[in-house]
C-alpha cells in the first residue's frame, strides 16, 4: 500500500526513493517506449519530430472563403501517432462537373428559318457555292446559287453540301420569299387548318400570304410539306411582284413545247413571269416542265431572275435563261 506524502514533505533529494514510486516511474517509461515503438512501426518514413500545431481529424467542407480551424486538445497517444506519421495533405473533394454533350452535326439550311428539330449554323460558314462539295464548277445554276448565297437568301447545309436537286417544299419556298423580297402587305393573313401556331415557318408563310405571293388551297389547307411545282413557283413570283399579265397568254407561252401542261389557273401568271424574263429552263430552254417539282437549283434561278426584274440584281450570262 502506498502512502501519500504530507504537504510539508521535504524535497525528494533529501530522502531515498520508495519502492512504489520506483515501480510507477518504470511503468510510465515502459508505456512511453511501447507507444514510441508502435508509432515507429507504422511509419514508413521514420520519425518526424516537428510537432504540428493542429491535426484536425476531418477537414470542414467549405464553399467560397476558407474557414479557420480551431485546434483541439489531443491525447498523448494521438499526438505521438501524429509525430510518428509524416504530414500528408488531405485532398478536398471538388464538386462534380458534368461534361457538356458534344453537338450533333445536323444538316440545316444556312440563312433560312428552320424547324426547331434542327440546329442553325453560322451564315458565314458557307457563303459561296464554290465551297459546296456537291456543286461542280460547271453546274448550270452555279452563278445563281453564288449570288443568292452572297445575299444570304439561299445557302448550303452544315455538311458543306447545297443539294441542288433536292425538292423545295411550299414552306421552304415561303421562307425564301421572306428573305428575298420586301413587298408591302396588301391583305390580312389567312388561317390554315394544317398549320399549328408553333409551326417553324408560320411567320414566313403569313408574310407570303399577306404580300400575295402565295395562297392556300380551296379546302383551307396550306400543305407546307408538299413539294412546290414549278408552275406554282412562277405563279407566286408573278403575283407577289405584281407583274402585268399579257392579254393573250397563249401567244406569250408559244415558245414552250409543253405549254399545254400548264393548268388554266396558272396560264396568265406564268405568261407574265415568262414575259418578264423570270423563266430559266434546264436542260432544254423550250421545255418548261410546269408540273415538275422545283429543286433548290431551280428556286435559286427563278428568285434571282425576279430580283433582276426588280432592278435589285445584275443580269447573269446563262444559256438557260429564256429571253422574253
Amino acid at each position: 500500500m502506498t502512502h501519500s506524502p504530507p504537504p510539508d514533505r521535504p524535497p525528494r533529494n533529501q530522502e531515498p526513493l520508495e519502492f512504489d514510486d520506483f515501480v510507477g516511474v518504470l511503468v510510465a517509461f515502459l508505456s512511453l517506449g511501447t507507444v514510441l515503438v508502435w508509432g515507429l512501426a507504422r511509419s514508413d518514413q521514420g520519425l518526424n519530430f516537428s510537432f504540428p500545431t493542429d491535426v484536425p481529424s476531418q477537414l470542414p467542407e467549405t464553399e467560397g472563403s476558407p474557414v479557420e480551424v480551431t485546434p483541439t486538445p489531443t491525447a498523448l497517444g494521438a499526438r505521438i501517432g501524429a509525430i510518428a506519421s509524416p504530414a500528408v495533405p488531405m485532398p478536398i473533394a471538388s464538386p462534380a462537373v458534368e461534361k457538356s454533350p458534344q453537338p450533333q452535326v445536323v444538316p440545316v439550311p444556312i440563312g433560312n428559318t428552320v424547324s426547331p428539330a434542327t440546329s442553325a449554323v453560322s451564315q458565314n460558314s458557307v457563303s459561296q457555292a464554290a465551297s459546296f462539295t456537291d456543286v461542280p464548277s460547271n453546274f448550270w445554276a452555279l452563278p445563281f446559287i453564288n449570288e443568292l448565297g452572297r445575299r444570304n437568301i439561299l445557302a448550303g447545309f452544315q455538311d458543306r453540301t447545297f443539294r441542288p436537286n433536292q425538292p423545295v417544299t411550299r414552306a421552304e419556298f415561303a421562307v425564301m420569299i421572306q428573305k428575298g423580297f420586301d413587298q408591302p402587305s396588301v391583305r390580312p393573313s389567312l388561317q390554315f387548318t394544317d398549320l399549328a401556331p408553333d409551326f417553324w415557318a408560320l411567320p414566313a408563310i403569313n408574310q407570303a400570304v399577306q404580300t400575295e405571293f402565295m395562297n392556300g388551297y380551296p379546302d383551307g389547307l396550306f400543305r407546307p410539306e408538299q413539294p412546290i411545282p414549278k408552275t406554282q413557283a412562277l405563279t407566286a413570283l408573278a403575283n407577289g411582284l405584281r407583274l402585268p399579265q399579257p392579254a393573250d397568254p397563249t401567244t406569250a407561252l408559244s415558245f414552250y413545247q409543253d405549254a399545254n401542261q400548264i393548268p388554266n389557273y396558272a396560264l396568265k401568271p406564268v405568261a407574265a413571269a415568262a414575259t418578264a424574263g423570270l423563266v430559266v429552263n434546264y436542260p432544254d430552254r423550250a421545255l418548261l416542265n410546269p408540273q415538275q417539282v422545283t429543286t433548290r437549283a431551280d428556286a435559286a434561278a427563278l428568285i434571282y431572275q425576279a430580283l433582276v426584274q426588280l432592278g435589285k440584281a445584275d443580269k447573269l450570262d446563262s444559256a438557260y435563261i429564256v429571253q422574253p
